[in-house]
């Protein structure tokens, strides 16, 4: 029996639901009344004015962003959650030859002080100027520390990249 693709696209759905994670799935559904998802703190207007800067996109609900840089560097940032609010970065570079750890690091100070609040980002450079050893993961590098007030961050470095969109840096900061 040969099935077009919206009958398919049904009978998953169904199975879905009518399976014992389809509940699951459902009670993660946002409820926008009761948990409304953060929009992002960043200064918009400044970021534009940054010499930096070719570019910014930012969603009607400004929860997430999208930053052109004149490097031809690209930040996609966004805000997740609302019981434990998260911001989340990606950079995209255009020419990672010769970055070294110290490099990288200097990149994730420089998007922390772009993306967050500035007492958040000093606690956030503090920590990535400490010294503390960095843990070298597939010829990247990888940072995670707690910070104040039960915050903490993920700072993760991907320079052989498997999806074919070039060397990226993660960071994620949770508990804003």
């Amino acid at each position: 029996m040969k099935m077009d693709v919206a009958a398919r696209v049904a009978l998953a759905s169904a199975v879905l639901l009518c399976s014992p994670w389809g509940p699951l799935h459902a009670a993660d559904a946002p409820d926008e009344a009761g948990c409304p998802q953060r929009p992002l703190t960043m200064d918009m207007d400044h970021l534009r004015q940054d010499k930096d800067v070719q570019a910014v996109s930012v969603n009607a609900s400004r929860t997430s962003a999208t930053v052109l840089f004149a490097d031809g560097d690209v930040l996609r940032v966004g805000t997740i959650g609302c019981v434990r609010p998260t911001l989340s970065a990606r950079l995209w570079v255009a020419n990672d030859e010769g970055m070294t750890d110290d490099a990288w690091l200097g990149r994730a100070r420089s998007v922390a002080a772009r993306v967050l609040e500035p007492g958040r980002a000093a606690q956030l450079t503090a920590s990535l100027a400490s010294g503390q050893p960095v843990t070298h993961v597939d010829g990247g590098l990888k940072v995670q520390r707690p910070l104040a007030d039960g915050a903490g961050y993920s700072l993760t470095v991907v320079r052989t990249p498997y999806d074919g969109l070039g060397t990226s840096m993660s960071l994620v900061v949770h508990n804003l």
